[in-house]
């Protein structure tokens, strides 16, 4: 896939001072002081680098794609979401819905799960379920209940609006042939005590 993102254009002039290694293999530039004011956790990350025998600052993120990472820095540097980003956002929400709950970026984790839950579908409710979960969004959580308490309330209405259905004709059948089951007539006679054992 293609890079939407241009990263570059958002780096300061002064030279990187880390490189941040993807699951791929793929190193990509950045600047420590600009990772370490997004993100507590990368600003750990960063501290603990610097305190080995080893000159050069190497941060992995494992688990997702490289254009995810990218897309995740790219953020971090603009510290906001455009207009012109929502596409980016959409591609990459589920990975950056969880970049950013693992690496604290309370700003960009709403606006990823804003995203998806704009656009849950029931395709992927199950998967989103299970994300929404381990990366403790509770509006995408709230918003899968929502549709599966709608789906639900929508089957029950349905099986009363047939249930009806099927006794109003049953007793129209009976009311045209002018008979009564010998059950209804045995429970009415009990019920009544001593009445009519006959409904007529």
């Amino acid at each position: 896939m293609t890079r939407c993102v241009d990263l570059d254009a958002l780096r300061p002039a002064m030279a990187a001072d880390v490189q941040v290694v993807t699951s791929d293999g793929k190193s990509i530039a950045a600047h420590s002081f600009v990772l370490a004011t997004a993100s507590p956790v990368l600003e750990r990350m960063i501290d603990r680098a610097r305190r080995g025998w080893n000159s050069e600052c190497t941060i992995r993120v494992l688990g997702v794609s490289s254009d995810a990472v990218y897309a995740f820095l790219h953020f971090l540097y603009a510290s906001r979401v455009t207009p012109e980003d929502e596409e980016v956002v959409t591609v990459h929400g589920p990975q950056l819905l969880a970049l950013s709950h693992a690496y604290r970026v309370g700003w960009l984790k709403r606006a990823a799960e804003a995203s998806m839950t704009a656009r849950l579908t029931p395709e992927h409710a199950v998967d989103m379920l299970k994300l929404a979960r381990l990366c403790d969004a509770p509006r995408l959580y709230l918003r899968h209940f929502k549709a599966k308490m709608r789906a639900e309330k929508a089957d029950r209405t349905w099986r009363l609006l047939v249930k009806k259905v099927t006794r109003a004709r049953a007793m129209s059948r009976l009311a045209a042939a002018r008979t009564v089951p010998e059950l209804v007539a045995v429970s009415w006679a009990r019920y009544s005590s001593g009445g009519a054992a006959r409904l007529r």
